[in-house]
This record gives structure tokens, C-alpha cells and sequence, in this order.
């Protein structure tokens, strides 16, 4: 297998790791660029030698994607970018859209692009990409209209927590160096149309109509699944029928990538060849297969226009075309070199395509494929046609046709497999059989009949209706499959997440089992990768099952509070999930579960909610259905949302989860050698706080606050309460002594009194609030009583995710944003050298 395209690929590719993993490096991948230019032309026209000439000109398509990624992360921009207006004050913004608008549920995202800024002294030029957030419902907007915004901007910006995605290195690659909210769309003003979108607009009113046409069916799981196939539109597919999907190894379909555009291009082929070998003149003037191939190209590319072009569909276009491109010069066997050039192609046009999901799932899904069509072999038929008969002769047909079908579900989901544990924590061992129930119903009946039904439907929507029907009735058992697959046991397994060096050795392993056949290092590097995975993986476990020490991450999830606990021995506690609002943010689906995948944790032992309000509990739905909890621990009261609270205490029934509800005094069991006391809420019941109606803002002082000792150590968690429940606490200062205090409330005004900070006397504290957040946490107060103490303080607003590591002596602490380190002996209350955090 030789692959002449493949070398600059892996050049190209290890040349962007290296500027992502190196930013600050600009200057050096510049000038080594610079001066290895030269000697690169001198070797390649001088040298006789393919190897001399290849070598310093794969060193110079290094350097430069490692320039090219660098200066994406580390961009010089002129004085008139948005950039430097980002600072979180409304500015009147005058741009244009450049990208059609995605409507959600809850609001609008705008992909602006900025041409004056505008303010009572007159209007100053310019410039830059914006993605803006409209609340709720906005106007009819289309690409090209010239809209003056009154936004706050700021900086796209990560939480800074260990192991996620740098959404903002992804941002500045995609050159959106701003993000900004629109109150509501009385914010928003059309002011004309730009010139050179006449295409776009065209295709937008096209996507308008057949999203008018879509909605004559009634079933909403229909409409959402034939909006996404035939729209690219994901605002009406409902979050349960997603994870029905993800839960069934059905994800893919929900993506338009390689799959679909494949399938679109394949129908077309096959019912063009059909049609074209009904002709005498074709068959004997022209070659019917390459003339076919040829016809397919625009209706994919139509596909592709139709969806809203987006990023995937484009690079499965792209990919679709070098195929394509690869048959019609009879280079058939050519084709794993056409797909690393597409993969080098779309590298170089989308440099962010790298750190894409839905890349690296559609390229690994098709390199698998390619792989099973080289290695495996059809199925023998036994005798000729003639022997057989027609019946035989067909079923035999069948077989070979089920047998391709189920070579290439395997290979696709065997490729796919590293790439879905390391990113979506999970794997689905019934992939395959699901698969090859569901995707021939979507390849040989939806989309067929959907792309029928849509071009009918442009020109007469009654004629368009039973079409509609038979394509409403196909999506709807594959809505049905995917709902009822999900519930099959062990359909799914959530797994941890793999290293780097993992990952390197699974594909390793698999290039070995497919590219080295024959070779006698075959069996060599297959045993290495086996045995150095295995090592990997068993290190790994040793290492959080038997650690000594307790471990205590504040994650950064918004305004809420997320904490993992993990104490000796490798039993885990997480104490509240974040915040949970439908249609925006879901702390526990983007922050908590990632996290616990990336620290390789699949089951929880003890899960607490401190009180029931919705940033606090509200993360913790997705957790309770992604892993398997032992126990949950509440406090007494039902809490102020009371239907999403109880909705949330009924989910964990559902689940089989012991709920056991705790108040001061009642025993708890040390876990590991670490004693936990339960030191607020009381046990009575004050005025009826114990039922719904009777809840109020008291509901603060209700919280769960939990003292953790390990030795000499004592860590506090408080939750929300504040001064009155502080005084309370505070009639027995004995038990509230602790070296690390997460700050109640948020840091809010109406906590962290005086005389609480005098009782606890922590040296460390820990206050886990929002960036920016809209309640002034922590409050510029409760920071001059931390400072006047001179206690240390971390805040996860400006840290990121803050992790307290203890043996019972020693404290270490550990930021992710800014990678700082520090720690704090309990023997000496100054080393930690308090004064450098203020």
C-alpha cells in the first residue's frame, strides 16, 4: 500500500499538533521556515534521489502548518478588530450575517461580521467575526442582511477545567476571535442586504420552503430527524431521541458527513447507471460506470447546498469528489492516496478541521471501510448461476450483499471506536447488529424518498405528500429502533477516556492488522502494542485505585457548584452537578461527565446534592444517566424548584439509586480513613420548610454543609448557606475548624461573615462563581475579609478548575488555567506564600 499523498499528510498534521501544543513559538516556526526554504529548493533540484528531495520538503510543510496554526491561536490583528472592543459593554455594531442563522429552541446564533462601530459622536470602521447569541425568538433573518446589534462582546473563553476541549483555540482558528449575547431581537435592526450573497440568499429561501413543507407532519420526532437529514437544521430534534441515538451507536446518522453524502451519491449512481444502460448508443460509445459517476457529482453537491453546507457535508464533499476524481482517471486502486489528499486538502482550507469531532469520525470511518474492502473477502458462492437456479443464484446475492454490509458496519465502527471513547466516553458493542437493522431503512428508503419528496415538493407540495408519507413512515421506525435498541442492556458502556499514548497504540494496532499483512514484523509490533497498551491501562487503574491521598476538585461549571471528591482507595463523591438550563447550558453534559471520563470514572459511590436549587442539582440528571451512583445523599427539604427537583429525585428512583436524606448530627460512616460530618441542615422543621410549599429563600440556610478530615486536614463544603445559618454553625466553632473552606454562596455579600472566617480559620478558600456573572459574585466585600485574613484564595471564575490534593499533612493546590501550583502545611500556616494570589 503505497501512498505518496500520505507522507505530507502526517508532515501536515504533526506540524499543526506542533503550533497548537507551542503558540508562543510563532516567531521561531517563522524564521526556521524562512531559512529551511532555500535548502529545501537547492535538495529537491539538485538530489537524484526521492528520498533527499521528499525529506526537507516535508520539514518545510512542518514548519509551515506549524507557522499557520501558531499565528491562528496567536493572532496579530490591527487596531480596528472587535477584539479590542470586547469588554463586555453594549456596543452598536453594524456587519453583516455571512453565515445563515442557527435557530434553537431557546434563542438565535448570528455569524457576524463586523464593518462600523456606531455611537452618538458617529460611526468608526471595523472589523472582525462575531458569533452572536439572540435570546429567544429573532426576526426572519437571512445570509447578506446588513444588521445594526446593540451586543456585548467578549473573548470566546473556555472554563478551564483539566482535560476539555479548548473551545477557544478552536474559536480562533475558525477566525471568530469575539463572542457576544443580544438581549432580545428589539436589539436588532435590518438595515439592507450586502452584495455577493445572491447564491446564498437563494438557497436559504429554498431551505425556507421545504422547512414550511416539513411541517405537515405531526409527529415532532419525525419533523426534528427529517429537518436534520434534509436541512442540516438540529433545532427541532429533541435531546432524549439524541441520546436514544448516541445510546444505540446511532450518533452518526444525526451528523451530515461522510455517511450521508455517500449514500446520496450512491443512489444517484446506481439510478443513473440503470437508466443509462438502457441506451444502445451509451453502452457503445461511452463507459456507462464512468459516465454515472460523473452525473452523481451534482446532485451531491446540490445535497450539500440544500443541508446549509456545513463544514462536514463540505469536507465529505470534498472527499466524495477526489473519489470520484480517482475512478475517472482509472485509478481505482488509487483511492487510499485520494483520501489522504482530501484529508490534506481540507487541512490546509479549514485548519481547525483537525480539532474536529466530525472530521476525525468521518475520516477514521471512512479509511475503515477502505481497509475492509482490501482485507476481507466476499463470501464463495457455490456453483455457477446455471446450477443454482434463480432462486439460489438470488439468494446468494443476498447473502454477499448482507455480508458487505456487515464487513463495512464493523470496520466503520472498529475505526471509530478509539476516537468515540476518547471523545464521547463511551462504546457501543451493539453497534453493529443495530446498524445493519437501521442504516440500510435510511439508505435505501429515506433518503431516496426524502430527496423525491423535497424536489417534488418545490414545484407542488399536494404531489409531494404521499412521497412525504412513505418518507415520514421510514423515519419514523428509525426514530422507533433507535428509542427501543437504547434500552437494551449493555447497548452502550461507559468507558474512561484513553491517552494519547493509548490512542497512538490502538490504530498503531490496527495499521499492523490491516497494512502489514504478510510482513514479518506483522506479529512484532502487534505484540508491543498489546502488551504497552495493557501496561498503559493497568498503571492507570493502580493509580487511582490505590492513591493514599484525598483529592478535592472545585470544577469550573458556570455560576453553580460542581465538586469531585476522591478519597483513598479510589472510592469518588461529587457534590452537586451545576447549573442545568434547558436549551442553553447543561453543566453536567458539557463539564461534570467529560470531566469524570477524563479522570477515568464510571461509577460514582456516593452523589450529594447540597440543596434544591437548580444550579446546584440540576448538572446532576445527565450524571445520574450517564453513570451508575451507589447512593445519593439530600437534605430534608424538597427544594424551590420543586418540579425540577422532584422530577430530578424521581429520575434517580428510576435508576435504582438509594436516596438517603441527612441533617446535623446524624452519623455518617468514614469512608477511608476519611471522617465526614454532616454539620447543617437541623433536624426539625421550621415553619413547614419540609414541603414544597413552604419553601422560601430560607432554603440557603438549608444546605448540606459537609466537614471531610483526612489526619490533620479538614476541608469544609458549605453550599449556599449564609449569616444565619453562619451563626448557627458558628455556637460550635470546635467542629467548623478547617484549613480549606469553599466560600458560601457563591462569595455573596450575605455570607463569609467575620465572625464565621474567625470560627473556620481556613488558610485556603475556594470560591466557585461564574465569569462576569450577572450577581456580582464574589462580592468586592467578602474579597476584602478574605484579603484582610490573608487567606488564599481561588476562584474558578479565574482559575479554572481548582484541585485540593491532601495526605492528612501537606495540602497541594492546582489551577488549570494558569497551571499555578501551590502548598499549604498544616504545621506552618505561611508556606504557601499567600501574598503572591493577591
Amino acid at each position: 500500500m503505497i501512498l505518496p499523498a500520505g507522507l505530507p499528510l502526517l508532515a501536515y498534521v504533526a506540524g499543526a499538533l506542533t503550533g497548537w501544543t507551542f503558540p508562543e513559538w510563532r516567531d521561531v516556526f517563522g524564521w526556521a521556515l524562512l531559512f529551511c526554504v532555500p535548502p529545501a529548493l537547492v535538495a529537491f533540484l539538485a538530489s537524484g534521489r526521492p528520498l533527499w528531495k521528499s525529506i526537507p520538503l516535508l520539514v518545510c510543510l512542518l514548519l509551515l502548518a506549524a507557522l499557520r496554526t501558531s499565528l491562528g491561536l496567536r493572532p496579530v490583528l490591527p487596531r480596528d478588530h472587535l477584539v479590542h472592543q470586547a469588554s463586555g459593554e453594549p456596543l452598536r455594531i453594524e456587519g453583516v450575517l455571512y453565515r445563515e442563522p442557527e435557530i434553537h429552541a431557546a434563542f438565535t446564533r448570528l455569524a457576524f461580521e463586523a464593518r462600523a462601530l456606531r455611537s452618538p459622536e458617529g460611526a468608526t470602521t471595523a472589523q472582525g467575526r462575531a458569533h452572536l447569541w439572540v435570546s429567544g425568538s429573532a426576526p426572519d433573518l437571512r445570509v447578506g442582511d446588513i444588521l445594526l446589534v446593540e451586543a456585548r462582546l467578549r473573548p470566546p473563553r473556555g472554563f478551564g477545567n483539566p482535560g476539555e476541549i479548548d473551545r477557544r483555540a478552536r474559536a480562533f482558528l475558525e477566525g471568530v476571535h469575539v463572542k457576544g449575547s443580544i438581549q432580545d431581537a428589539r436589539y436588532l435592526f435590518r438595515l439592507g442586504v450586502a452584495e455577493g450573497y445572491g447564491l446564498e440568499r437563494f438557497v436559504q429561501r429554498i431551505r425556507s420552503h421545504l422547512a414550511a413543507f416539513f411541517e405537515r407532519e405531526k409527529d415532532p420526532k419525525v419533523r426534528g430527524l427529517l429537518r436534520v437529514w434534509f436541512l442540516g437544521d438540529r433545532s427541532g430534534l429533541t435531546e432524549p431521541l439524541a441520546d436514544a441515538f448516541r445510546s444505540s451507536g446511532l450518533a452518526h446518522l444525526l451528523a451530515i458527513s461522510g455517511l450521508h453524502v455517500g449514500l446520496v451519491g450512491l443512489f444517484v449512481y446506481r439510478l443513473l447507471k440503470s437508466l443509462l444502460k438502457r441506451s444502445v448508443w451509451i453502452l457503445l460509445m461511452l463507459t456507462v460506470e464512468k459516465l454515472a459517476v460523473l452525473g452523481s457529482l451534482p446532485f451531491v453537491l446540490a445535497y450539500v447546498l440544500l443541508v446549509g453546507s456545513p463544514i462536514t457535508a463540505v469536507r465529505a464533499a470534498t472527499m466524495f469528489v477526489l473519489f470520484v476524481g480517482s475512478l475517472l482517471l482509472d485509478r481505482a486502486r488509487a483511492v487510499w492516496n485520494s483520501l489522504a489528499l482530501a484529508g490534506l486538502l481540507i487541512l490546509v482550507w479549514d485548519p481547525a478541521a483537525l480539532f474536529s469531532v466530525s472530521f476525525l469520525l468521518s475520516f477514521a470511518a471512512v479509511a475503515g471501510l477502505l481497509a475492509a474492502a482490501s482485507a476481507w473477502k466476499p463470501l464463495p458462492v457455490r456453483g455457477s448461476s446455471k446450477q443454482n437456479g434463480a432462486w439460489s443464484t438470488g439468494w446468494q446475492r443476498a447473502k454477499a450483499w448482507a455480508w458487505r454490509l456487515f464487513t463495512a458496519s464493523l470496520a466503520a465502527t472498529i475505526a471509530t471506536a478509539p476516537l468515540t471513547a476518547f471523545f464521547f466516553h463511551r462504546i457501543n458493542p451493539l453497534a453493529v447488529p443495530i446498524n445493519l437493522v437501521v442504516v440500510p431503512v435510511v439508505g435505501w428508503l429515506v433518503i431516496p424518498f426524502g430527496l423525491l419528496t423535497a424536489g417534488i415538493a418545490l414545484f407542488s407540495a399536494p404531489a409531494a405528500g404521499p412521497f412525504l408519507w412513505v418518507t415520514s413512515a421510514g423515519t419514523r421506525f428509525v426514530a422507533a429502533a433507535a428509542e427501543a435498541c437504547s434500552e437494551i442492556p449493555f447497548a452502550w458502556l461507559r468507558v474512561g477516556r484513553p491517552s494519547l499514548l493509548e490512542m497512538v497504540l490502538l490504530y498503531l494496532t490496527l495499521f499492523a492488522w490491516v497494512g502489514l499483512r504478510g510482513s514479518p514484523w506483522r506479529k512484532r509490533v502487534l505484540g508491543l502494542c498489546v502488551i504497552l497498551f495493557c501496561f498503559s491501562l493497568t498503571s492507570s487503574v493502580i493509580r487511582n485505585r490505590w492513591d493514599p491521598r484525598l483529592v478535592i476538585t472545585f470544577l469550573s461549571v458556570g455560576q453553580g457548584d460542581s465538586i469531585l471528591v476522591e478519597f483513598p482507595g479510589g472510592k469518588r463523591m461529587i457534590v452537586d452537578g451545576g447549573p442545568a438550563r434547558k436549551g442553553y447550558h447543561d453543566a453536567g453534559r458539557r463539564v461534570v461527565a467529560p470531566f469524570l471520563g477524563y479522570r477515568r470514572i464510571c461509577r460514582i459511590d456516593y452523589m450529594v446534592v447540597s440543596h434544591g436549587q437548580a444550579d446546584h442539582y440540576g448538572g446532576l440528571s445527565h450524571v445520574a444517566e450517564e453513570l451508575r451512583a451507589a447512593e445519593l445523599w439530600i437534605g430534608p427539604e424538597f427544594g424551590c424548584e420543586a418540579g425540577g427537583y422532584e422530577g430530578f429525585l424521581n429520575l434517580c428512583r428510576r435508576k435504582g439509586i438509594p436516596i438517603r436524606r441527612l441533617c446535623r448530627g446524624m452519623e455518617v460512616p468514614s469512608i477511608n480513613g476519611v471522617r465526614v460530618e454532616v454539620l447543617n441542615p437541623p433536624c426539625d422543621d421550621p415553619k413547614g420548610m419540609l414541603t414544597p410549599a413552604g419553601c422560601s429563600k430560607a432554603l440557603n440556610d438549608r444546605s448540606l454543609v459537609v466537614r471531610l478530615t483526612l489526619g490533620s486536614v479538614s476541608v469544609l463544603l458549605t453550599g449556599d448557606v449564609e449569616e444565619a445559618a453562619e451563626r448557627e454553625l458558628g455556637t460550635d466553632p470546635a467542629r467548623l475548624d478547617a484549613l480549606l473552606l469553599q466560600a458560601p454562596h457563591h462569595g455573596s455579600a450575605g455570607s463569609s461573615s467575620r465572625s464565621f472566617l474567625d470560627a473556620v480559620d481556613p488558610r485556603v478558600v475556594v470560591v466557585s462563581a461564574g465569569y462576569a456573572n450577572r450577581f456580582g459574585f464574589p462580592a468586592a466585600s467578602v474579597l476584602r475579609r478574605f484579603r484582610d485574613k490573608g487567606i488564599l484564595l481561588y476562584r474558578t471564575d479565574l482559575d479554572g478548575a481548582v484541585r485540593c490534593t491532601t495526605d492528612g499533612r501537606t495540602v497541594w493546590m492546582e489551577t488549570f488555567r494558569g497551571r499555578e501550583r501551590s502548598w499549604v502545611s498544616s504545621a506552618d500556616p505561611f508556606a504557601a506564600g499567600i501574598e503572591g494570589r493577591w
